[in-house]
């Protein structure tokens, strides 16, 4: 319970972090040496209360509407050579843009539907020439400097979450793939609101709430697939084991 209390006041910031900073580096620079310094994240990790949850305080920006996983799709493939691919493929709603480019068969993204442009300062708005915040993160982890691990998950805003928790069940808590995915999750969320599978034992939920996390109970955050790479001491992949989460239609599928 005081791993998921701390998880989700982290998560916090780093919404905070988002909002504040997530234009378009070429219009308004992020501090990224300062953001991503070991000692801007003792300093922030210094903040936390290890026994009660901090209301989430927008930096002064408006927070876009929340999107909805059914209008993401993720997928990981690698070959017998070990080239890997990991790949996430949004809409933004429904058939997104209605605009599929001739001979593609692909579905443009619609992100103007995550733009408020009044008031200003919304870093989901649309401009022309500029780039936007996207929430999509396939993620490859590298050992000795080969492809180890990937993984994806579709979920909104809930994504970078989601993987956040399953990278660290694969490396911190050394779980096996499909064990990584499956586990149970929690995601903050816009205004403030801590959301907690039903997979979660009801005690700690209760738990949690009694800290000061608006609790909301969901059947499930995401939709992941995973791949794990094993090598022979010659650096050929001899071993590849795939996962699909339990909370989807997904399958791993070998040839």
């Amino acid at each position: 319970m005081s791993r998921l209390h701390h998880f989700a006041e982290v998560t916090k910031h780093g919404f905070w972090v988002r909002l504040r900073w997530a234009g378009d580096p070429d219009v308004a620079a992020p501090p990224i040496e300062r953001l991503l310094s070991r000692e801007y994240w003792q300093q922030e990790a210094a903040t936390i209360d290890p026994k009660q949850a901090k209301p989430f305080v927008p930096p002064g920006v408006p927070a876009a509407p929340a999107g909805r996983e059914s209008h993401t799709t993720h997928f990981v493939v690698a070959d017998a050579f070990g080239n890997i691919v990991s790949a996430t493929q949004t809409l933004g709603n429904a058939f997104g843009s209605r605009i599929m480019p001739e001979g593609t068969g692909i579905w443009l993204n619609n992100s103007l539907a995550y733009s408020t442009f009044e008031p200003k300062g919304n870093p989901m708005d649309a401009h022309a020439g500029r780039r936007k915040l996207s929430g999509d993160c396939p993620t490859i982890i590298l050992r000795n400097q080969r492809p180890w691990a990937a993984l994806g998950t579709p979920g909104g805003h809930t994504i970078g979450q989601t993987m956040a928790q399953m990278v660290m069940n694969l490396i911190d808590f050394r779980m096996d793939l499909d064990q990584a995915i499956a586990a149970p999750r929690i995601s903050f969320a816009e205004p403030d609101v801590l959301m907690v599978e039903e997979a979660i034992p009801e005690s700690v939920r209760a738990a949690l709430a009694a800290m000061g996390h608006r609790v909301q109970t969901t059947r499930a955050l995401g939709n992941a697939h995973g791949l794990m790479i094993e090598y022979n001491s010659d650096n050929q992949p001899v071993r590849f084991v795939g996962a699909a989460d339990p909370r989807g239609a997904g399958a791993a599928k070998g040839y």
